[in-house]
């Protein structure tokens, strides 16, 4: 949609419309991802097309709610989607009290947001975090500058868009240089907030765009920039991806463990008196430097190492496979530990990289390492096989395990947390 602007550009946005777009083309193939919007034409195409898209699990239609007025969006369909298929020990219940240790604007974060979906090619979430940055102000001209030009935003907003962009796509790659140069623009507990922040993001991103989301119709993505600034390549997306090393074979991935074993974290641990003494484990201690929203967090992690309405042993599988993906060793260490528990050998722990996807295991295992490492390259067909051995509920509840793992996975890596 055009609005305000020339008649060159209703004509130039509506043969956009009109000429057969390669990512539509690609959506309607159940075998193909869709394709990443280039420029803010696609973009805005891809948004409003997904207003149309059919979930791959089967959203059944909303009563009208009378307590809302005419237009109002009432429960979005993420929510929705929760609601149908989470088992209801996974479904947050938090409250939305601010942390007081968070201290970022929100309108950062939800750029941070925008950029993470941007990367994971999540339009459900972009198309959210697009409607949330006009309610805080910015422009159309603004949200084109997010896609195409960081320099108009301050060093500070460049150094956490950055920073953001790589630990979303790959968290594998974060230094201590990476870190002591954000220190010049952020304080460590900011730092934490982001890693925090952009862990949850791509969690989301893996919930909405793996089980294909539709857009709520309310939602307007018209604009009023002109037709050559909608054609404006992103600087964002088109990059080569980033390469995950795997560990060659069981001794290379010791190796690594042990030289993990002993980092010393590069964020503080939280040491007040109120909170030491559930600080158990070293992730703990980081994420209670925020008392509510890391609280909350972990009681949500501790539900989820209880309970499983998953095939013994495959949560603990799901999360090692992740953690492997996005080479964090200190979850990998977690999820070692958790499997050595259950009575598995380290052998058969690191021989779950080279199950086959012809099982219920095997199947599940694929879908969480490919969701983790390539969330862009979903399709229908992914859940589709899944499909084959469990129930919606179940394959929600993988998919929210992943989400889980992406955020943990994020924190841990950024800190450069060890164990010893």
């Amino acid at each position: 949609m055009i609005k305000k602007g020339s008649v060159a550009t209703w004509i130039a946005f509506g043969l956009l419309l009109w000429m057969p777009s390669r990512s539509w083309t690609q959506e309607s193939n159940s075998n193909l991802p869709k394709a990443i919007p280039q420029g803010r034409a696609a973009v805005l195409e891809a948004l409003e097309k997904l207003k149309h898209r059919e979930a791959r699990l089967p959203l059944t239609e909303q009563e009208p709610d009378p307590a809302q007025p005419p237009g109002a969006l009432g429960v979005v369909n993420n929510g929705r989607m929760r609601k149908l298929y989470l088992p209801a020990e996974f479904q947050a219940s938090g409250t939305r009290t601010p942390d007081p240790a968070m201290t970022l604007p929100n309108d950062f974060g939800v750029e941070l947001f925008w950029i993470a979906s941007r990367v994971n090619n999540c339009h459900y979430c972009l198309g959210h975090q697009e409607v949330k940055l006009k309610k805080e102000g910015l422009t159309e001209e603004m949200l084109l500058w997010l896609d195409t030009d960081w320099k108009r935003f301050s060093p500070r907003h460049q150094a956490g868009f950055e920073f953001a962009r790589v630990l979303t796509e790959a968290p594998h790659t974060i230094t201590d240089e990476l870190v002591t140069g954000l220190k010049k623009h952020f304080t460590e507990l900011e730092i934490l907030e982001m890693a925090f922040l952009v862990g949850r993001y791509n969690s989301t991103n893996r919930w909405t765009d793996s089980l294909g989301i539709p857009q709520e119709m309310e939602r307007d993505f018209s604009t009023s920039l002109s037709a050559a600034e909608l054609e404006k390549p992103s600087t964002v997306v088109g990059r080569p991806p980033t390469k995950r090393p795997l560990p060659s074979d069981l001794e290379a991935w010791r190796k690594t463990l042990a030289e993990a074993k002993l980092r010393k974290s590069r964020l503080p641990l939280a040491t007040t008196a109120e909170n030491v003494g559930e600080a158990t484990e070293p992730h703990a201690a980081l994420l209670l430097n925020f008392p509510i929203a890391g609280k909350q967090w972990l009681d949500q992690w501790s539900i989820a190492k209880s309970t499983s309405h998953l095939p013994k042993h495959l949560s603990s599988c799901l999360l090692f496979v992740c953690a492997v993906e996005d080479g964090a060793p200190y979850v990998q260490h977690l999820a070692c530990e958790q499997l050595v528990a259950e009575g598995w050998s380290e052998p058969e722990v690191f021989a779950l990289l080279a199950e086959k996807p012809d099982s219920e295991r095997g199947t599940a295992l694929q879908f969480a390492r490919k969701l983790t490492h390539s969330p862009q390259s979903m399709t229908d067909q992914d859940i589709v096989a899944l499909q084959r051995y469990f129930s919606p509920s179940q394959i929600a509840e993988i998919i929210y395990r992943v989400g889980l793992a992406a955020q943990l996975d994020r924190v841990t890596e950024v800190a450069g947390l060890g164990w010893d």
